[in-house]
């Protein structure tokens, strides 16, 4: 699986957040320590979304166990506007497997 984020609307909110998974929970996203440094048209790929151009080398492909559902994690303060545009590309490893959105 690789993911990345293209941020679509400021957030308004010094939440930290990152993207992982119950056992791992920065796994795929690496936490960003104030949610309102992610700006518009900024690719977040890493601790320190940037840049508008990336290199497409800079997304890390990673396993994700079967069942384990990928999530968006915030810390105690709360994001209470903005928009970011989650793209996956992923490979099933075994039959039957699939990636869904969710809206929670």
């Amino acid at each position: 699986m690789r993911i990345i984020g293209i941020v679509e609307t400021t957030l308004v909110g010094a939440a930290t957040i990152n993207v992982g998974t119950s056992k791992d929970v920065t796994g795929l996203l690496a936490q960003v320590a104030d949610a309102t440094s992610l700006q518009v048209n900024e690719i977040w790929h890493d601790a320190t979304p940037d840049a508008s151009v990336e290199l497409a080398t800079v997304a890390v492909e990673n396993i994700v166990a079967n069942s384990l559902n990928v999530l968006l994690y915030n810390g105690t303060t709360n994001i209470t506007a903005g928009a970011i545009r989650f793209i996956v590309s992923w490979y099933p490893l075994s039959k039957g497997a699939m990636v869904e959105p969710s809206t929670i």
